[in-house]
């Protein structure tokens, strides 16, 4: 009975407390890979859950797991695309509302010889090449990132512009 009881206030209590507090004080990893096409267009996704908005292929950096190796493994799963060479270019950080440092994004830059990918992933709802110059409005901060990275010069909303770094 004690275990059962146990069992019952982990799950209700003692684990949601715990991913909270982590949630709170541990800052999220991430990569993403920023796939330019040799025509120069870039690769973007929309994820199957969450607003709809387009995105760079990327994920979580797993346990034990490097950002380059999360990066390959990303783009793998969700287009189908085996990386060659990917150059990390920038890394850039988000806060939550209250101010703390809630993640890390690091960008590497790829180059792809073709257009081709296959939708492999159940979380991707869409993906698309998009020239530079006609990126949809609807998308996350990430692409906002990823496109000061690649001209310094683009306009960037003082929010975002505080937390890059470029390589």
């Amino acid at each position: 009975m004690t275990t059962l009881v146990f069992k019952r206030f982990f799950c209700k209590i003692a684990y949601p407390l715990a991913a909270w507090i982590l949630w709170r004080v541990r800052p999220d990893a991430s990569a993403s890979a920023c796939a330019i096409a040799t025509n120069g267009k870039l690769l973007l996704i929309q994820r199957s859950y969450g607003p709809g908005m387009w995105d760079l292929p990327g994920g979580r950096i797993g346990n034990k797991e490097t950002p380059e190796e999360t990066v390959r493994r990303e783009v793998e799963e969700e287009v189908g695309v085996t990386l060659g060479t990917v150059k990390l270019f920038g890394e850039h950080f988000f806060l939550r509302d209250d101010g703390i440092k809630r993640g890390v994004v690091h960008c590497f830059y790829i180059e792809v010889p073709n257009e081709n990918f296959i939708l492999k992933s159940g979380e991707i709802a869409a993906a698309k090449w998009v020239a530079l110059d006609s990126i949809p409005e609807f998308h996350t901060q990430s692409v906002d990132t990823t496109l000061r990275f690649l001209d310094p010069q683009r306009p960037c909303p003082p929010s975002i512009s505080k937390h890059i770094t470029i390589f």
